[in-house]
């Protein structure tokens, strides 16, 4: 650089400074890249000021020194906002991701039946509601059953509530495993009653799951000595089936799966009843 005007050195010098800067910045990351891209630069001009006299090559010497320092400085700042820039990205992140956990165990929990884990009384009454609409729009069949235990509070009283139970765990289970398709839904419906929402499914096909569930229910033999109907646990079952109509309710097709209900147990219970 000797044989450069003082002017053009100077703006060499100030060149020089921005590049280390920039390699400051850049190279954050990295000490050795960083140290390899500014110390042969300073080193070159500290060489080539020292070689010539002069208190502005001295001056221009402490700028380089200074300039390598507060870019030494500046990266590690630089790097101590980033590291809390990625550890605050990631803690939110993960509070968040906590978060959708939670929501997401409330919302199941808010749907689920305590004992027995299937679908509660809430999550039949929603099902209920966007079944009927999908199948009013298709004009296809929705199917329910309602099914109660017989004599439970019998079996209560000679068994004891954890054997009751128990009882209705295994009966969830059944329910649940009798039902293959995503869309239907077995829910408890209120102490020892319980429900099953078909949709698309005619009176034949419901007809055919109750009878499942009676086959399936008399395999588990849960011994019940105090039931009028059989030495075993049985149920009742009532099943309704309609198109659902822009002009009906949704309660009606409860209605009648009741009424089927009532009958199934007014003529001698274990059986089920199809509603007219």
């Amino acid at each position: 650089m000797s044989y450069l005007a003082e002017t053009q050195r100077m703006l060499l010098v100030l060149l020089s400074c921005l590049y280390m800067a920039a390699c400051s910045v850049l190279l954050l990351n990295s000490v050795r890249c960083f140290y390899g891209a500014i110390v042969p630069v300073s080193a070159a001009l500290c060489l080539e000021l020292l070689a010539r006299e002069g208190a502005i090559d001295h001056v221009i010497i402490l700028v380089v020194l200074f300039s390598v320092l507060f870019s030494e400085l500046t990266r590690r700042q630089i790097l101590r906002w980033q590291t809390a820039g990625l550890y605050n990205r990631f803690l939110s992140a993960d509070m968040a991701k906590q978060l959708r956990k939670r929501t997401e165990s409330l919302r199941v929990a808010s749907q689920q039946d305590g004992l027995t884990a299937i679908a509660n009384r809430g999550k039949f009454d929603e099902q209920l509601e966007a079944q009927w609409r999908r199948c009013s729009r298709a004009a296809a069949p929705l199917a329910l059953i309602l099914l109660d235990v017989d004599y439970f509070k019998q079996f209560n009283d000679r068994y004891g509530h954890q054997a009751g139970d128990d009882c209705l765990k295994q009966l969830a289970l059944l329910l649940r495993n009798v039902l293959r398709r995503d869309d239907d839904l077995a829910a408890r419906y209120g102490g020892e009653e319980f429900v099953l929402l078909l949709p698309f499914t005619d009176v034949t096909g419901a007809s055919t799951i109750a009878e499942a569930v009676s086959q399936q229910l008399r395999l588990l033999a849960i011994p019940h000595h105090h039931s009028l109907v059989a030495e075993r646990v049985t149920c009742s079952q009532g099943c309704a089936c309609l198109i659902p109509q822009p002009d009906m309710a949704s309660s009606e097709l409860i209605e009648m799966a009741d009424v089927a209900l009532y009958r199934a147990k007014k003529n001698g219970r274990n059986r089920i009843e199809i509603a007219d």
